[in-house]
C-alpha cells in the first residue's frame, strides 16, 4: 500500500519520527523556516493531523508509546545551554508530563516493546551514557536506571523483539599538529592530535599572525545534534594551554584565517548549499560574530592580515575586501586567468584557485578527467600564475589534489594530495622555485585543510574520518 500525505500548506519540511504499533498513526515533526516546529499525528487512511506540541527546536527523539497513547520526546529550549529534557504528551495532545529534568543532555532513545519505560541517553560533563526510566501510566514509577556507560553519539533506531538496535558514532576527525624542516623535509615532531574534550571531534584550525597561538573549532559530530554550547571555539598556545573557550557564534565554520581584526570564516548558505555562503568577522576576544558579505568559499588572508583576497574557483573575478574600511576592488576580472596545464585536453578540467598572501600569485590546482565526470580521480597538475608578469610554472605527477598552504616567504606549498603510485594519501611539500617534491607524511586517511605557522615549521591539519556504525545491544528489561 502506498499513502501520499501532502503538506504544502502546512509546512516547510515534514520529518517522519515514528508509527503507531498498529500502524494508523505516523509521527512527524514539522520543522518551519519562520515559525516554531511541531509534533505531530496524521492518520494515514483520513489525512488527519493533530498537533501535540508546538517547540523552538526540532527534537533530536520522538517516539510513539506500543499502546499508542503516548508521545515521548526530548526538547530543549535554550539553544544556548546544555539542558535537554524529556517529555511525554498523551496521543489527544490534552495532557504534557516532565519525565526528566537535569543540567545534563538528555536524548530519547524509544520505547521498551512492553511499554514499561523508556532508554534515553545522558550526555553529562564526565560521562555519556544509557538508561532507562520506568514508567507507568505515562509518569515515571522510580529512580532511572543505568543499562550501558561509555556510549558516545548516539541515536536510537528501534527495538526487535530481545534487542535495542542504535547508530553510533565510531571515530571523528581531529586537529593533528607537526613539526618539519620544509627545505629538507625532516620530521622534527611527527603529527600528533591535538587533545579536546572528550567525545568530541575537531577541525578548522588556523595559526594566529604571530604563530604563537591556534585556533580550531570542537564538536559533536553525527546525527545526535549537540548542544550548541558543546560547538566550540578554542584559542591554545603552542605549549597546550587553553587561552579561550567559547561557544561558536557559528554553526558550520569553514576555512577560518586569523587576520588583524578577527578570526575571518565563512559559512555555506544551509538553504541553498550551492549558492554562495557568508564570510563573518569572530572576535576572539568575546566570541561575537559580525557579518561582513557574501560570496564564494575560496579566500586568503593577505600577508599583512587587512584584506581579504576572494575568488570564485575560476568563475567570479578576483576580489580584494579590506577589512578596516569594508570596501573593495576587483584585482583580476576572469578569475580562470591563462591555464597551461592539459591544454587541449578534450576531458572536463576542475580548477580550483586561491591566491597567495602577497596578492601577485594564483595557485590553481587543476584536474583532467578522462571520464568526463567530474571530481573524478585522474591526473593534477598544480599552475602558479603571477598576475602582474603572467609568468606560469605548472608542476604535474600528482594522482590527487584537495588542499592547499603556502609557507609565509612564498617558497613552499604544502598540499593534502597523493603522488601517482602512492597507495596512502600524504602530505606533500611542493618548492615553487624548482618544483621539486617531498612527502612530509603519509597514511589512510586525508591530510584536510593543511596550514603552515608564520615560521614555516608547525604545521596543522585535520585528519581521521567520520565514521557510524549499527549496533545491537541486549539487555535484561527486567
Amino acid at each position: 500500500m502506498t499513502v501520499h500525505l501532502s503538506f504544502d500548506d502546512f509546512s516547510d519540511y515534514p520529518n517522519p519520527e515514528d508509527w503507531s504499533k498498529d500502524g494508523r498513526y505516523i509521527l512527524i515533526t514539522l520543522g518551519h523556516l519562520e515559525r516554531e516546529r511541531e509534533i505531530v499525528t496524521v492518520d494515514v487512511t483520513t489525512n488527519e493531523t493533530r498537533v501535540l506540541k508546538t517547540l523552538k527546536q526540532s527534537p533530536v527523539g520522538s517516539f510513539v508509546s506500543p499502546d499508542g497513547r503516548f508521545v515521548a520526546f526530548d526538547s530543549h529550549e535554550d539553544p544556548d545551554s546544555r539542558e535537554h529534557d524529556l517529555f511525554l504528551v498523551t496521543s489527544d495532545g490534552r495532557r504534557e508530563t516532565t519525565l526528566m529534568q537535569t543540567p545534563d543532555y538528555e536524548t530519547l532513545l524509544g520505547w521498551l516493546p512492553d511499554g514499561s519505560g523508556i532508554l534515553f541517553h545522558r550526555s553529562a560533563e564526565d560521562s555519556q551514557a544509557i538508561w532507562k526510566l520506568p514508567l507507568r501510566d505515562g509518569r515515571p514509577s522510580g529512580p532511572p536506571e543505568l543499562v550501558k556507560d561509555d556510549a558516545l553519539h548516539m541515536i536510537g533506531l528501534g527495538f526487535s523483539d530481545d534487542a535495542f538496535f542504535y547508530g553510533a558514532v565510531v571515530s571523528q576527525t581531529e586537529v593533528h599538529m607537526g613539526s618539519f624542516d620544509l627545505e629538507t623535509g625532516r620530521v622534527l615532531e611527527a603529527l600528533e592530535p591535538i587533545a579536546d574534550p572528550p567525545g568530541l571531534g575537531s577541525g578548522g584550525a588556523t595559526w594566529s599572525p604571530d604563530g604563537t597561538r591556534l585556533v580550531y573549532f570542537s564538536a559533536e559530530q553525527g546525527r545526535n545534534q549537540a548542544p550548541r554550547r558543546d560547538n566550540r571555539m578554542i584559542v591554545r598556545s603552542l605549549t597546550g594551554e587553553i587561552l579561550q573557550d567559547l561557544p561558536s557564534p557559528v554553526n558550520r565554520p569553514a576555512n577560518p584565517a586569523w587576520s588583524a581584526h578577527g578570526l575571518v570564516v565563512w559559512e555555506r548558505d544551509q538553504q541553498d548549499p550551492d549558492r554562495n555562503g557568508f564570510y563573518h568577522l569572530i572576535s576572539l576576544e568575546t566570541g561575537q560574530a559580525t557579518y561582513l558579505r557574501s560570496g564564494p568559499g575560496a579566500f586568503t588572508v593577505s600577508a599583512d592580515g587587512s584584506r581579504l583576497f576572494i575568488g570564485n574557483l575560476g568563475v567570479e573575478p578576483i576580489t580584494e575586501y579590506d577589512l578596516t574600511t569594508r570596501t573593495e576592488r576587483v584585482l583580476v576580472e576572469q578569475g580562470w586567468h591563462t591555464m597551461t596545464a592539459f591544454a587541449g585536453d578534450s576531458g572536463a578540467r576542475i580548477a580550483i584557485g586561491l591566491i597567495l598572501p602577497d596578492g601577485d600569485k594564483v595557485v590553481y590546482w587543476v584536474g583532467r578527467d578522462k571520464s568526463n565526470t567530474p571530481l573524478r580521480r585522474d591526473d593534477w597538475a598544480l599552475e602558479i600564475v603571477s598576475l602582474s608578469t603572467g609568468e606560469t610554472r605548472v608542476i604535474t605527477g600528482f594522482a590527487r589534489l584537495l588542499g592547499v598552504d603556502w609557507s609565509s616567504d612564498g617558497r613552499y606549498l604544502i598540499m593534502d594530495g597523493q603522488l601517482e603510485g602512492a597507495e596512502d594519501r600524504q602530505l606533500l611539500r611542493v618548492s615553487v622555485e624548482d618544483g621539486s617534491v617531498i612527502v612530509l607524511a603519509e597514511g589512510p586517511e586525508r591530510f584536510k585543510r593543511p596550514r603552515v605557522s608564520p615560521d614555516g615549521r608547525h604545521v596543522l591539519t585535520t585528519t581521521g574520518e567520520f565514521r557510524e556504525e549499527i549496533w545491537r545491544m541486549t539487555f535484561n528489561k527486567n
